[in-house]
């Protein structure tokens, strides 16, 4: 090919998703698009072709902004409606640069985009038939041409004023594959939250079970820490349980050993167990009460 032909980058969808391979019984379908009839189309028409394609692992972000600002011509395949070609849309759009616009005739049109001259095009990729559809896109790129003398016909219908700046785009593949390590990051953090451990399930023989979310589980170690440590700095020997109801969280703690009247020892678990929202109950001297027995209990430190 000869570098003086204009050129004409092509914005259409690029993965064959599961459910569109479904729809075209074809798994590479777009790929098959675009190698068999807009390629051809464009070159009968005497352009040089730009294909929506990567090298390597190298994320081609920046080369396709580039493509749209600096492409002669654009060609657009709304087919399925795909976001991003919408997106490369409106980037060629707000430049104010030609394009040429084609769908297929699976899914109708947007109502901002319906009343464009877009040429529907069959998709089944009949041998008898490609040779037709070829025809019929060279002629309707070859037109599109004519008609936008250089404009983007979105902005007379819109009566746009203001043109975009030449964007700024980096050819760095580190940039680029930051880029892409970020985005899997946060496709990571999703997967992450949808298939986060179950809720911790406490079980009461009078409640039956009761579900627990990890955060409560947390809140009740700290507490019972906190109680331990407390009664520990006023050289109070004790057992402590937290029994989880459906009315919330309750304090038991027995005292074994305390240098201090009762009343002030009940004060200090009070304090701690209300900043918890938990209910106290203390015994003082003695045997364990019943809910205390047969129960693994934190000492003090």
């Amino acid at each position: 090919m000869s570098d003086d032909k204009p050129t004409c980058f092509i914005a259409m969808p690029i993965t064959t998703h599961e459910h569109e391979a479904k729809i075209y019984d074809d798994p590479e379908h777009w790929d098959h698009v675009m190698e068999h009839l807009f390629v051809p189309a464009i070159e009968a028409a005497g352009y040089t072709a730009i294909r929506p394609a990567a090298s390597g692992t190298d994320l081609i972000h920046s080369r396709i902004i580039q493509n749209l600002e600096q492409a002669d011509f654009v060609l657009c395949d709304l087919s399925q409606s795909n976001a991003n070609v919408f997106f490369e849309l409106g980037v060629r759009t707000s430049l104010n640069k030609p394009i040429a616009l084609v769908s297929d005739y699976k899914v109708p049109l947007p109502f901002d985009t319906a009343g464009l001259n877009t040429l529907p095009y069959d998709s089944g990729l009949r041998p008898w038939m490609v040779d037709g559809q070829v025809e019929a896109l060279s002629a309707h790129f070859t037109a599109s041409v004519k008609a936008c003398a250089g404009k983007n016909p979105l902005w007379e219908r819109f009566g746009l004023t203001m043109r975009a700046q030449t964007p700024e785009v980096s050819e760095s593949p580190t940039d680029a594959k930051l880029d892409l390590l970020s985005r899997d990051m946060d496709q990571m953090r999703g997967v992450l939250e949808r298939y986060a451990p179950p809720p911790v399930r406490a079980r009461s023989s009078r409640l039956g079970e009761i579900t627990r979310t990890n955060s409560e589980v947390d809140t009740d170690v700290r507490l019972s820490k906190r109680l331990t440590q407390t009664l520990s700095k006023l050289g109070v020997s004790a057992r402590v349980k937290i029994e989880v109801t459906l009315g919330g969280r309750n304090v038991w703690v027995h005292i074994e050993n305390s240098p201090l009247p009762p009343e002030v020892v009940t004060e200090a678990i009070d304090e701690v167990a209300a900043k918890f929202e938990a209910s106290s109950f203390v015994s003082h001297g003695g045997p364990p009460p019943d809910s205390l027995k047969n129960v693994r209990v934190q000492e003090p430190d």
